[in-house]
């Protein structure tokens, strides 16, 4: 039954949680020369990010932080200077950014009518603006040259030549006119009744005007990426032809002569599959010298985000492991001398097989391998040395210093120990190489904003400068007359190393929050018994991938509402060694769901947390709520409530619907199978019983499903497959499912997002309290 005053004070609650902004980026900008010279200062840009849930939009933000470095007139509370007020970027604005040197600022902006493209070619106009010491220095106008600018973490790339009077960037081909058939030109050489000889016939190419055109599936629903070129004196965009038709290109990078370059290439095969949170993709590496264009390192698989060192000497990138066929796992980190013959290359981070630990303890001193998406632009450390990147360390996203002079024991975390748990994120230096910007996060501070000098021979850093404490944000917002900073602070969290089945010396993590009492923030009973908490089993998706002890809006507010949460990285997670996450392909359903089980009775047993039986709920996305789905069918008496955003219910039928195909022959059969033609009765068959699907007959709890309706990764008809046969069977106590026009895997639109969230508070309320 609806309560009217408990939907609105959720309601309030998530709008203050969500009004937190989201750190997106963050770069040194030039400063005054005399503020630089007499004060040692920094000025520092941050781009951040929010939801406008009413307008259905994000909005851009720009925070200007100037920062006063070893100066004894002025206090430490004084050190940072700050602009009143953020700058809110306009939505016309599809990127922006800084050159290295900080002296220069790029905007490309969409000068298109409503922001759309050429109904015909797909051409998108835009306007690119450089601006220097505050002024507009340059405005080029590029008009019906290319479609929209690729933004993406694939693709998108804006690389600035050493000189800083060229820009290389992506975006979508232009493409050719096809006109209807009432239109269509005449074969040239036909007579007045169209007919021609068969010779002038077989010249003419003829094109079907709706013939379907692959794209690179979910969230990348542009075709045909390809690079650009900017001359800024000459005031002239143009195209790079050189690139051959059946590759994609993305990821561009300068060499120090700028008539080169380097760029990431994805072969164009007779099915595009799926790149959005696919990095084992067969992407390979190019050179171009404006001649011709040669694949280098082609022993190496998966290659992404190459950077050229300081002194142009080396190249390094990540590529995934030849032998790995599942979606995510362990990366290497490769460099290339950059010379003649281009293959003189060393593997500087290996893959790590096997976290081996004789006893707990151990598990945060041991390095799992390099779990990251890229390598960041301005990564490099001066001398050409040392490499400074992001990536996930078990259940923590750490800082790491890598030493390219080695080739073992060469990885460092920075101001990470072995008893931290707090995330640390690199965000960029300066042109001097000698700062670095960064934030610290865990799952009860959204961020605390550093500035700090660097010492790359041993790691440490000193004169640290916070610049922000993302609670502040909320030091005036109150919800029922209680601070909701402070009750944020009054959120418990821990990470659990929880020993899997019949191995002790193997561990999976989950993360633990717990908010004060099991009544919640807002008052409201969240447990049968007073002293016992409510639990919310919530399993993360993909399944190679991690919860990490960063901040999110989301968790914190199932912990506000009076719910405790364990976050479970089970086998298969990432951040634990190649052994951990490749141990799941094949056993999907079984695997997976044990350690979850597992998991929720080593909090139950180990006195971690008194939970109220009568109140578990299982919680989860894509290959989460295909967890979710197999435990309440699995285990029906343990669950009384279920809430899934688009899960994958039934293996048998996805295959055939979904962007990635191949995910489900390698996460059903094993890291080797995928039959791009088709599957057979066999394989249909093992692929049904590990799905929830085979269980539906036996769930009870009440059922939440919540659907992207323009979903690629798992469409829109796997959720109603299971929401029909449990409103068929009729014994879930409850079945709802939610549907959201225009939103895809994540349900990310504000609105979309919005409305997931309090409904998600407000059916656990109804049915697990």
């Amino acid at each position: 039954m609806d309560n009217p005053q408990q939907r609105d004070l959720v309601t309030q609650l998530y709008e203050h949680v969500k009004s937190i902004p989201t750190i997106s980026s963050g770069s040194f900008i030039a400063s005054s020369s005399w503020m630089n010279d007499s004060l040692n200062t920094s000025s520092i840009e941050l781009s951040c990010s929010y939801s406008d849930y009413q307008n259905d939009k994000m909005i851009n933000i720009l925070k200007q932080y100037h920062v006063f470095l070893n100066h004894s007139g002025i206090s430490s509370d004084q050190a940072v200077v700050s602009s009143v007020f953020p700058s809110i970027v306009p939505s016309e604005i599809h990127a922006s950014s800084i050159s290295p040197s900080g002296q220069r600022k790029a905007l490309f902006k969409c000068i298109s009518q409503d922001g759309k493209p050429n109904a015909q070619t797909g051409a998108l106009d835009y306007q690119i603006e450089i601006y220097a010491n505050q002024l507009l220095q340059t405005r080029v106008l590029v008009k019906d040259v290319h479609g929209k600018l690729f933004t993406d973490e694939t693709f998108a790339r804006v690389s600035w030549s050493t000189d800083e009077n060229k820009i290389l960037y992506v975006a979508e081909l232009k493409q050719e006119i096809v006109k209807p058939y009432w239109e269509k030109p005449k074969p040239s050489g036909s007579d007045n009744n169209g007919s021609s000889s068969s010779s002038v016939q077989s010249n003419f190419e003829f094109k079907y005007d709706y013939e379907r055109k692959e794209d690179w599936g979910e969230q990348i629903l542009l075709k045909n990426p390809h690079l650009y070129e900017l001359d800024i004196k000459a005031k002239q965009v143009t195209h790079i032809d050189l690139i051959p038709n059946n590759v994609s290109a993305g990821s561009p990078i300068y060499l120090k002569n700028s008539n080169q370059f380097v760029y990431v290439g994805y072969d164009k095969p007779v099915r595009k599959l799926g790149l959005k949170y696919c990095m084992q993709r067969d992407a390979k590496l190019f050179y171009c010298d404006r001649q011709k264009v040669d694949q280098i390192a082609k022993q190496f698989r998966g290659v992404r985000r190459p950077v050229f060192s300081p002194c142009g000497t080396k190249l390094a990138f990540l590529a995934y492991g030849n032998d790995v066929n599942y979606h995510n796992s362990t990366s290497k980190l490769v460099t290339l001398n950059w010379n003649e013959s281009k293959t003189d290359y060393q593997v500087i981070v290996d893959i790590v097989q096997k976290v081996s630990v004789s006893k707990e303890v151990e598990l945060m001193q041991v390095f799992p391998g390099l779990y990251t998406a890229e390598l960041p632009l301005n990564c490099w450390s001066a001398d050409s040395r040392y490499i400074i990147v992001n990536s996930i360390w078990r259940s923590v996203t750490s800082m790491l210093l890598i030493d390219t002079s080695k080739t073992s024991e060469n990885v460092k975390r920075v101001l990470g120990n072995a008893g931290s748990y707090d995330s640390i994120i690199f965000l960029n230096q300066d042109a001097s190489k000698k700062k670095i910007l960064f934030y610290q996060t865990t799952p009860t501070s959204p961020y605390q904003i550093y500035v700090a000098d660097i010492n790359y021979e041993n790691g440490e850093l000193s004169n640290l400068r916070l610049l922000e404490d993302g609670l502040q944000t909320l030091e005036d917002s109150l919800v029922e007359n209680a601070s909701l900073r402070d009750k944020i602070k009054e959120v418990a969290w821990k990470v659990l190393h929880i020993p899997v089945e019949k191995e002790s010396n193997v561990f999976m993590d989950g993360i633990l929050y717990v908010p004060k009492t099991p009544k919640g923030f807002l008052g409201a009973t969240t447990s049968s018994e007073e002293k016992k908490h409510s639990l919310i089993a919530f399993p993360h998706g993909g399944p190679h991938s991690a919860f990490i002890t960063t901040f999110s809006s989301q968790s914190i507010f199932y912990a506000l509402c009076g719910y405790a949460v364990l976050f479970i990285n089970y086998r298969g997670s990432v951040g634990f060694g190649q052994e951990f996450a490749g141990c799941l392909p094949g056993v999907i359903g079984d695997l997976d769901v044990k350690d979850c089980h597992t998991a929720i009775q080593y909090v139950m047993d180990h006195n971690v947390l008194e939970v109220d039986p009568q109140s578990i709920s299982a919680l989860g996305g894509s290959h989460g709520g295909f967890l979710a789905a197999h435990l309440i069918g699995q285990y029906p008496d343990l669950f009384k409530c279920s809430i899934m955003r688009n899960p994958v219910i039934n293996l048998s039928t996805i295959y055939g619907e979904s962007d990635i195909p191949d995910w489900c022959y390698c996460e059903s059969l094993g890291n080797e199978y995928y039959d791009e033609a088709y599957a057979t009765k066999d394989m249909v068959m093992k692929m049904y019983e590990q799905s929830p699907i085979s269980h539906v007959n036996k769930v009870t709890a009440a059922v939440m499903l919540l659907v992207g309706e323009v979903d690629r990764r798992v469409p829109k008809e796997q959720p109603r497959e299971f929401y029909h046969a449990l409103k068929f069977l009729g014994k879930s106590k409850d079945v709802k499912m939610l549907v959201y026009p225009e939103n895809d895997h994540p349900i990310a639109k504000p609105n979309a997002e919005f409305d997931s969230m309090v409904s998600s508070i407000l059916f656990l309320y109804a049915h697990a309290k």
